[in-house]
């Protein structure tokens, strides 16, 4: 259930990312449009107003970076730590996941024709 609870607020970060960067690119068409036919303080408020924009989504981009790292890390400490604690079950799941791995590819790649 935590997982799923995961995957939403990532879906959701993830769509209003999305959501900001095509506002980003509609409002730098406008902006284009508007320094096409208007004079050269325009263009500076339009160049200012792009600006900032990218400045906002650089600024979201990282704090998404920031939360996954941290995310990463902790289930990385988490893996490690299950390790430490059962060292047999680990390597017995390692073991068998290579049998089955191989059991697979050996399937794949014989020559019995299919």
């Amino acid at each position: 259930m935590a997982s799923d609870t995961h995957q939403a607020k990532t879906s959701g970060a993830r769509t209003r990312l999305a959501h900001h960067l095509d506002e980003i690119v509609t409002d730098a068409r406008e902006l284009l449009k508007s320094a096409e036919e208007h004079g050269s303080d325009q263009v500076h408020a339009a160049r200012d107003e792009l600006s900032r924009q990218i400045e906002d989504t650089r600024s979201s981009l990282a704090r998404i970076e920031d939360r996954f790292v941290h995310r990463a890390r902790r289930t990385v400490k988490r893996a490690d730590r299950a390790i430490r604690e059962h060292p047999y079950a680990s390597l017995g799941l390692g073991a068998g996941l290579c049998v089955l791995l191989g059991a697979f590819l050996w399937q794949q790649f014989s020559g019995d024709g299919d």
